[in-house]
């Protein structure tokens, strides 16, 4: 009868140990499950916070393609001696213009340090995010800082040296027509056309690539 009860008791422990193990693996499947859940949907709010850095930056480049735009036009006039529409004493602020750099990809940023990139599933998608910040963006980024350090060590230079500036930074109309027309300031006004010429384009190209990915996300994620 001990034997009996024995056997009884060993089969009734292994059945609560079975039960247990099965109980753990049950709650471990579930908390992993919960996880994934939570994961996924940090994902799609990190990215919705991506979409919303691109509707800035896609302001961002609408604002300058038209500011640009407008000192394109006021140079080129500049340029060619239509002085009747211009008022000269604001041509040396003109050139001085800086092209404007941008933090990018603050959301992108965090994804990668957090990585939750890699969740991405989508290997398009994250091939275009990865292009668009760490190419596109970046050479922006670039030819900007590039440009501000050209316009404050050279433009600007020039102008102190060549131009008799008054008190409020102000200075005469004709010395600047003058020096247009000796060719000096001429060379700087369409080496800046130029540069401003190229901003454009890679503005432009940057709201397309931005615009692309919004419909690319919003197809993923909403």
């Amino acid at each position: 009868m001990e034997k009996n009860n024995t056997g009884k008791y060993l089969k009734y422990a292994i059945g609560e140990i079975i039960l247990v193990v099965i109980g753990i693996l049950i709650a471990l499947q579930l908390n992993a499950w919960k996880e994934a859940i939570q994961a996924k949907e940090e994902l799609k709010a990190s990215m919705n916070s991506m979409l919303d850095d691109l509707i800035q930056e896609i302001e961002f480049y609408n604002a300058e393609i038209e500011r640009i735009g407008k000192r394109v036009v006021l140079l080129n006039d500049f340029s060619q001696g239509n002085y009747s529409d211009i008022d000269i004493e604001d041509i040396p602020d003109v050139l001085s213009y800086n092209i404007p750099n941008k933090s990018f990809g603050k959301t992108y940023l965090s994804l990668k340090q957090d990585r939750q990139f890699n969740m991405i599933k989508n290997l398009e998608l994250k091939e275009k995010i990865t292009s668009y910040y760490e190419v596109f963006c970046e050479e922006y980024s670039v030819i900007a800082m590039w440009h501000r350090k050209f316009v404050t060590e050279t433009i600007e230079e020039y102008f102190l040296l060549n131009l008799p500036y008054r008190r409020g930074y102000k200075v005469d109309a004709k010395d600047v027509i003058n020096e247009v027309e000796n060719g000096k300031l001429l060379s700087i006004t369409n080496y800046q056309l130029t540069v401003q010429d190229e901003a454009m384009v890679r503005l432009k190209n940057l709201e397309l690539l931005a615009e692309e990915l919004i419909q690319f996300i919003n197809s993923e994620y909403n």
